[in-house]
């Protein structure tokens, strides 16, 4: 099986933002939300919500990556927007990390995770042990996290509601690499069909994302 490879792996100008393209052409951002908002001096945080410097980080970190300013809209569900109509958006945040991903014609998503998180008081909600077994040869110390990143992905890109993660969201193989890459069939009453996604690690960050979809099995 075909992996996917990181084409361009560059650090911005300021050092602080980690960006990647991906086989299929998706823009990835990456950065430390405190350090991307001391880039930017000009932005009026008066509040210094923790919320606010989610939405200031993840707009620089698209602005920086499509050279060009970006305004981030909501749907009434929350959800990102699509840019101007440009493309697609995911954005993810754990701790003092954010994440971004841009496509301009498939539908993208992205989540990210400390990968030494202890979700052990969930993990019978979300996954099966045979499924924790076949992470568990890739992704030893914690292959819990790596799965409930993996259906956290698939939950987004859905966009739809009543999905059972256990249930509806199943792990059919993983293939080691630079990038973890793992098939994932879904079986929901509204979508049915199997997604690719990859995993990679920086640092302490687990970062899943989908930039493509199988549409032949």
């Amino acid at each position: 099986m075909a992996k996917i490879k990181v084409a361009i792996q560059t650090k911005s100008d300021s050092d602080v933002i980690t960006e990647f393209q991906t086989k299929h052409h998706a823009l990835i951002s990456f950065g430390d939300i405190n350090e991307i908002i001391a880039q930017k001096t000009e932005l009026n945080l008066e509040r210094s919500t923790y919320r606010a410097k989610q939405i200031a980080s993840s707009q620089q970190l698209l602005s920086s990556t499509l050279k060009k300013p970006i305004s981030i809209n909501r749907t009434i569900e929350g959800r990102p927007s699509l840019i101007n109509e440009l493309g697609f958006i995911s954005i993810s945040h754990c701790q003092d990390n954010i994440a971004t991903i841009f496509h301009i014609s498939n539908p993208v998503a992205i989540d990210i995770e400390n990968r030494n998180r202890n979700i052990d008081r969930i993990v019978s909600k979300f996954t099966t042990q045979e499924e924790l077994d076949r992470a568990k040869r890739y992704l030893p110390l914690n292959p819990a996290i790596f799965i409930w990143s993996c259906k956290e992905c698939l939950f987004k890109i859905l966009g739809v509601s009543g999905v059972h993660f256990k249930e509806q969201l199943l792990l059919k193989s993983i293939d080691s690499g630079e990038t973890i890459t793992s098939k994932w069939h879904v079986n929901h009453p509204e979508i049915s069909g199997v997604f690719k996604i990859s995993t990679k690690f920086f640092d302490e960050t687990l970062c899943s994302f989908i930039d493509s979809r199988f549409t032949d099995e």
